[in-house]
């Protein structure tokens, strides 16, 4: 019965939201000594899910493709940032 509830949840054993994914992926590239991978996840992270409130506070367990759909066309339609390559 245990094993179900698990498969339930999506396999997962603790429910996290959005967030908390995001950041333990972080540190898990962190802690593969990807200093500059986690940077720019990081940074990513910051603009485009942290800065979500919606989607942010979402637990994994609830998030649905539907979420995930309206998140992306919202990317879609957010101006493109301009990067500075001299830097």
């Amino acid at each position: 019965m245990e094993w179900f509830d698990h498969r339930k949840t999506g396999g997962i054993s603790v429910d996290i939201t959005v967030v908390e994914a995001c950041q333990r992926y972080v540190d898990k590239l962190r802690g593969n000594g990807k200093e500059s991978g986690a940077i720019d996840v990081e940074g990513r992270f910051k603009r485009w899910v942290y800065s979500d409130a919606k989607l942010s506070k979402v637990s994994l367990i609830k998030l649905t493709p539907t979420m995930l759909s309206d998140w992306r066309m919202k990317l879609v339609k957010t101006p493109a940032m301009l990067q500075d390559k001299a830097a």
